[in-house]
């Protein structure tokens, strides 16, 4: 149920760091909706990249139009939800034509996640309109409030991460060194989310004052041989949460910040949906699932599992062939992200079972849907034009997880 609508601006322009942002508007929308809102009374619309903007504009935005400025047919006041600005004029246009229309009791809320309207430098005060986004912002202000949380992060200094990264640190009550904050910062990306995240992580699982290079290795993001990617750690950790605009900013940020493809980054997902499974399964029948699946995600070496059969079975060479081939390790899981799936399972995954009368049966069906529906994106994205792989991989990471 809505609380008063009056007390509500019409129109709420939300810009600066993402971090910050989002948090606002989940604040909003559990100051407006204390329980969970009908799909009629919070209604949210993506904004598309590349050549699907134009579809976007020409036909989705009719919808967009018709949600926010018309009252629902059950006289409840709705809030439309628009994530992301592009820098298009028939956009713009488009925009400014809603902001005007909103129906009295509705609010329309506008993320400007990529900062477009910040970056319009213009000189001079602009009149409201849709002849500029600095007018865009104006117009936002004459018919409700535009809420600006400054530069995000990713834009500071470094030596402003360096210091966000020793006060975050000193909040907990522990010390690092100039040279382990380089560290940090050389295997983090200056992501307000991510390094908050990593960075308390961190605090919990250090005992001493000091945080030694060696705990920031196993902690944060350890590094095996052959598979140092700098995706999988962070993309990893937002993929455990199910929660889908953190698993969204972290992909877009690994995206358009190091053009790391979408096949590379749903790759990684279906790497972390396959452990999902696999601590389901072992669910079934055994219930000490943090050390089984930490056993079983522990690097195997062929050479010694083959060793042991000989030695103990007094076999000789002819029985083996050719050495075998050394595993890589492209899906062995960090270790804090064995903690994170198992979390994932019994607490996220599990609530959205849909039987709960036959609860571990369910549980493995729904990670096997999830992992199959990743992998069928990465199929069709690999056969798809690139101005239509943001879409599927939209869609993908819309079906198997959940929003805040």
């Amino acid at each position: 149920m809505t609380i008063e609508s009056a007390s509500h601006p019409k129109v709420t322009l939300v810009e600066g760091d993402p971090f910050v942002a989002l948090n606002k508007i989940l604040e909003i929308k559990h100051a407006r909706f204390p329980s969970e809102p009908l799909s009629s009374e919070w209604v949210e619309f993506d904004v598309p990249r590349g050549a699907a903007l134009k579809k976007f504009i020409n036909e989705k935005l009719n919808s967009v139009d018709s949600e926010v400025c018309s009252q629902n047919w059950d006289g409840n006041h709705k809030v439309v939800y628009l994530r992301g600005v592009i820098d298009n004029k028939d956009f713009r246009s488009a925009l400014a034509k809603m902001v005007s229309s909103v129906a009295e009791g509705n609010s329309l809320i506008i993320w400007d996640e990529d900062g477009v309207i910040r970056k319009d430098k213009g000189r001079g005060k602009a009149s409201p309109g849709a002849s500029s986004w600095r007018g865009f912002k104006e117009l936002c202000k004459k018919h409700g409030e535009v809420l600006s949380f400054g530069v995000p992060l990713e834009e500071m200094s470094r030596e402003y991460h360096t210091e966000f990264v020793t006060s975050r640190l000193k909040k907990h009550g522990r010390h690092i060194s100039p040279e382990n904050v380089l560290l940090v910062l050389e295997m983090l990306p200056p992501n307000r989310a991510i390094l908050e995240t990593e960075l308390d992580r961190l605090a919990e699982n250090t005992a001493k004052y000091e945080v030694s290079d060696d705990e920031i290795r196993n902690i944060i993001f350890p590094l095996y041989p052959e598979h140092q990617s700098k995706v999988y750690g962070p993309l990893g950790f937002a993929f455990n949460t199910g929660n889908y605009n953190k698993i969204m900013d972290v992909s877009d940020m690994f995206h358009h910040n190091d053009e790391i493809p979408y096949e590379t980054l749903i790759g990684v997902m279906i790497d972390m949906a396959g452990w999902h499974l696999a601590a389901a399964h072992i669910l079934t029948y055994n219930k000490d699932l943090l050390a089984s699946l930490t056993r079983f995600s522990q690097p195997k070496d062929p050479e010694a599992v083959t060793e042991m059969i000989r030695a103990r079975h007094d076999l000789p060479d002819r029985f083996f062939g050719p050495p075998p081939k050394r595993r890589k390790y492209k899906s062995i899981m960090y270790p804090n992200q064995v903690k994170e799936a198992v979390t994932f399972v019994t607490d996220i995954l599990a609530m959205h079972v849909g039987k709960k009368d036959n609860l571990l049966k369910e549980l493995v069906l729904l990670a096997t849907k999830r992992y199959l529906v990743l992998y069928e994106a990465a199929v069709e994205i690999r056969l798809a034009s690139e101005d239509d792989e943001f879409t599927l991989f939209q869609n993908a990471v819309r079906k198997v997880s959940w929003r805040a």
